[in-house]
């Protein structure tokens, strides 16, 4: 869709939309018509397969998909692929099933690719009193709020920075690897990490990072 550049993406499904919950398993399940923020609260509404059946259509899938297209800026809708009156419903402007809203800001490209294509190779944990914004200024990373770094990535590689308490932040191309990271780190001496930064750069890219908070 984003290819494309289309104006909306339309998902098929076996149900009418994203339910709160199973509709072949609870009859009081409820079909939700407009979905503004993808979390994961959404994602856990997917919910499993059904018994017997072809499950909730890959739900999770689907979702997963509405995500990508919203953070492009296009319109998305799960619907009943199923029944006609869905498409007829479209095509005279409302809704039969479950809207998902797009940014009002859609990513540029190369951030909808980290977040969305580029896996990370480690993670970068920091304290959890950071409170920067790394998305526009990754400049306000330094090695004096890394607790701990995990995995073995290079000069390059896609990371993930995220706190102490698991909240993540960013995904962003690392400019150390994780050994030189490590070593920086772990360094008793302020002023050795802040002078080594000074003359190497900051630890992730400027240019390649994509925000993973709650918007």
């Amino acid at each position: 869709a984003a290819a494309a550049d289309a104006d909306a993406l339309i998902i098929c499904s076996d149900i009418d939309g994203l339910y709160n919950k199973n509709p072949h398993e609870h009859d009081d399940a409820k079909m939700l018509k407009s979905v503004d923020t993808i979390d994961e609260s959404i994602y856990a509404m997917a919910g499993g397969a059904v018994k017997g059946g072809v499950g909730t259509g890959g739900m999770r899938t689907k979702i997963e998909a509405a995500e990508k297209a919203v953070s492009h800026g296009i319109d998305t809708y799960i619907i009943n692929g199923f029944t006609e009156l869905s498409f007829n419903m479209l095509l005279a402007g409302e809704n039969p099933g479950t809207h998902f809203r797009p940014f009002k800001k859609p990513m540029k490209e190369n951030e909808h690719w980290m977040r969305h294509t580029s896996n990370a190779q480690g993670e970068v944990i920091i304290e959890g009193n950071f409170d920067g914004t790394l998305i526009t200024d990754s400049d306000q990373l330094t090695s004096s709020e890394i607790i701990g770094v995990n995995g073995e990535f290079s000069v390059g590689d896609t990371i993930l920075v995220r706190k102490e308490d698991g909240t993540k932040l960013v995904k962003a191309k690392s400019n150390y690897s994780s050994c030189l990271l490590n070593f920086i780190a772990n360094q008793e001496s302020d002023e050795f990490a802040h002078e080594f930064e000074e003359k190497t750069g900051p630890i992730i890219s400027d240019q390649h990072v994509a925000n993973l908070e709650k918007e």
